[in-house]
C-alpha cells in the first residue's frame, strides 16, 4: 500500500508577500545601520571637536596665566621705540609710559581679541653687570628670544619688582632703560601676542599674531577689530581651525572703577558680561580709559567650536550669544557647535608695590 506525499509548494502570491517582506526588512536594516554609522560619524565629529577646542583653551589659559609675570599689570615702556609707543598709555599715578599686561579688543559686532604680554620665565638669566636708567643696557645676558623682546624685573627696590619690556639687538638693549637695574636682576624673552578669529576664508580659525618691534606693522586696523599679518618679520600662528567665536570677559579690581568714577555697590564686577551693571562701557581703548586695563585680574574666555564637515543640516540652533556679543552667523553643518568656557587668573602678577598705598592703581615702577 503505497501513501500519498503531498508536494503543494508555495503560491506564487505567497512568494511574492514573503520577498516583499523580506525587501521591507532589508530596507529597515540599511536604514538603521546608515543612521546608526551617521551617529557614530556626529559623535566623532563633537568628540573631535571637543577635544580640539580644549587643547586650543589650553594654549590661550596658559598665556593668561603667564601675562605680565612680575609685574604690577604696568610693564614700563621706552616710547622712543615706535613699536611700544602705540601700544603704551600713561599711568594714572607717576605719570610713567607703560604696556598694560593684558589688553582686550571688545568688539560688539562680533569676536573679541585678546593681546597679552607674556614672558617665559625658563629663559630667565641674571644681568651681570649693573645699568643705569636713561641708557641701554650693553652686555645683556645672550638670550635667542623670538621677535628679539625681553623683560627685565629688577628686584633691588625696596619697594619691590621694576619692569620693563626691552627690544634686543644681540645682547644690548635698544631701549633706554626707565630706572637702573642692579647686579643679579631676571632677563628672559617675552612676547606680545593677539589672539583673534580669522573668519575670511572657508574655515574659520583662531590665530595668535606676535608683534615684531622691528617691523610692527598693525595688528589693529580700523574698529570693530581686523588683525593682519605683519608685513615685515612677525609671527603668525594659527592656534586651531574650525573656532567661529571668540568672547572675552574681564574682572578688575576696585580701583578700575575708581578710575572711571563709577560706584562699585550693585556694579558687576565683569567687563564685557552682558549683564545689568556691566563695566564694560568704561574700559576703553585709548586715554585714560586704557590705563584701566592695568587692573585685570581675572579673564573669562569663551570658545564657539565647530565640527570640520560640512553637510545638509538645517541652520544650527546652538550658537547663542554669551558675554556681549552677537548671535554667530547660523552654519549650515550637519554637527552641533560648541561653546568651551575656561577662566584663568594671571597669577604670576604682582598686584601692587610692597610700599605703594592701599588701593592704588598698579605702576610699573
Amino acid at each position: 500500500m503505497t501513501s500519498k506525499i503531498n508536494r503543494r509548494g508555495f503560491t506564487l502570491v505567497e512568494m511574492m508577500v514573503a520577498v516583499a517582506v523580506g525587501a521591507i526588512c532589508v530596507v529597515v536594516a540599511a536604514k538603521v545601520g546608515v543612521n546608526i554609522v551617521r551617529l557614530n560619524s556626529r559623535a566623532r565629529e563633537v568628540n573631535d571637536s571637543l577635544v580640539r577646542t580644549r587643547l586650543i583653551t589650553r594654549q590661550l589659559r596658559d598665556d593668561i596665566r603667564m601675562a605680565g609675570y612680575g609685574t604690577t599689570g604696568a610693564i614700563g615702556v621706552d616710547v622712543g621705540n615706535a613699536a611700544w609707543a602705540g601700544l603704551s598709555v600713561v599711568t594714572p599715578v607717576g605719570g610713567f609710559n607703560a604696556i598694560p599686561a593684558i589688553y582686550g579688543f571688545n568688539n560688539p559686532a562680533g569676536p573679541d581679541a585678546i593681546q597679552m604680554v607674556v614672558p617665559d620665565p625658563r629663559s630667565s638669566l641674571p644681568t651681570l653687570a649693573a645699568h643705569n636708567q636713561g641708557g641701554v643696557a650693553v652686555g645683556l645676558p645672550p638670550l635667542a628670544c623670538p621677535n628679539n623682546v625681553a623683560l627685565i624685573i629688577d628686584h633691588s627696590a625696596p619697594a619691590g619688582g621694576r619692569t620693563q619690556i626691552i627690544q634686543l639687538a644681540g645682547t644690548n638693549s635698544v631701549d633706554a632703560l626707565q630706572f637702573n637695574v642692579a647686579v643679579g636682576s631676571e632677563v628672559m624673552c617675552a612676547r606680545i601676542s593677539t589672539y583673534w578669529v580669522d573668519n575670511a576664508g572657508p574655515t574659520p580659525l583662531l590665530r595668535r599674531s606676535d608683534l615684531n618691534p622691528a617691523a610692527p606693522g598693525a595688528l589693529v586696523a580700523g574698529f570693530p577689530a581686523t588683525f593682519r599679518v605683519p608685513a615685515v618679520g612677525g609671527g603668525v600662528d594659527v592656534v586651531g581651525p574650525g573656532i567661529v567665536d571668540l568672547q572675552i570677559a574681564y574682572q578688575v579690581t576696585t580701583e578700575a572703577y575708581n578710575m572711571a568714577g563709577v560706584g562699585v555697590a550693585g556694579a558687576s564686577f565683569w567687563a564685557f558680561d552682558g549683564r545689568p551693571g556691566d563695566f564694560g562701557a568704561s574700559m576703553g581703548t585709548a586715554g585714560a580709559a586704557k590705563a584701566r586695563w592695568f587692573e585685570v585680574r581675572n579673564v573669562r574666555a569663551n570658545l564657539l567650536a565647530r565640527a570640520m564637515n560640512k553637510g545638509p543640516g538645517g541652520t544650527n540652533k546652538q550658537a547663542v550669544a554669551v558675554e556681549d556679543g552677537p548671535v554667530p552667523p547660523g552654519v549650515n553643518l550637519t554637527t552641533s557647535m560648541q561653546w568651551i568656557s575656561a577662566g584663568e587668573s594671571p597669577i604670576n602678577l604682582r598686584y601692587f608695590d610692597m610700599g605703594a598705598p592701599a588701593n592704588a592703581p598698579a605702576e610699573p615702577y
